[in-house]
């Protein structure tokens, strides 16, 4: 039986055309990857938390028979006109929640105007004698990949829906906002994770190995 020899390259002995290869084989990789990745909504989960959003939670099951759960948030990065995100969960009115953001993400003037509308509209609709509790929020999407979100509004202390039109509007078009804060977020970290520079270091620090023309061995 005859015995083939392969000579094995790592990444910095490639062409410069091998190495572009080598770079396809590892974004490709990536793209797959991404979603299942548990860092990439780190700071999506930290804002939420800091506004007095509880995402909802969805339980998936592996190959392998393992169940696991994860925050009920859906996306996509395909970009194409369908692209966006949505989550479902609840909002409750959080006390100084301005100022915990702030802290957090001191630069990130849109969750800023998030946060900022959250606390206008619970100080409206406690000033207008509306009710007697804070109110809550409740966020749902349409669980048919449109990232199309619908909520409604109570009092905490009722539990009565609000019956001011506006209120709930501008309540949906805040949690939209937000939505779309976590896909802006989503959507830089996935290209910073194409670019060359990335890709070069990982690939190098995972010492993975290629033939003359970049494929992977």
């Amino acid at each position: 039986m005859p015995v083939m020899e392969t000579t094995v390259y790592q990444f910095e002995e490639l062409s410069d055309e091998a190495k572009e290869r080598a770079r396809e084989w590892y974004r490709e990789g990536e793209a797959e990857d991404f979603s299942a990745d548990e860092f990439i909504l780190d700071a999506a989960k930290t804002a939420a938390r800091l506004i007095g959003i509880e995402f909802a939670e969805r339980s998936y099951q592996t190959s392998r028979g393992k169940t696991y759960t994860e925050p009920d948030i859906s996306w996509s990065l395909a970009y194409c006109q369908g692209d966006g995100a949505s989550f479902a969960g609840t909002h409750t009115f959080t006390r100084g929640a301005a100022g915990a953001v702030r802290a957090e993400f001191p630069s990130d003037m849109p969750l800023h105007t998030i946060v900022d509308g959250l606390q206008a509209l619970q100080a409206h609709y406690k000033l207008s004698g509306a009710g007697p509790g804070n109110l809550e929020g409740k966020v749902t999407d349409d669980q048919r990949g449109n990232f199309v979100i619908d909520a409604i509004v109570t009092d905490s202390e009722t539990g009565d829906e609000t019956d001011d039109s506006e209120i709930t509007k501008t309540f949906r078009e805040l949690m939209r906002d937000f939505a779309d804060w976590i896909y802006e977020g989503l959507r830089a970290e996935y290209e910073s994770r194409q670019e060359d520079e990335y890709v070069d270091e990982n690939i190098i620090a995972n010492e993975y190995e290629f033939d003359e023309d970049g494929n992977r061995i």
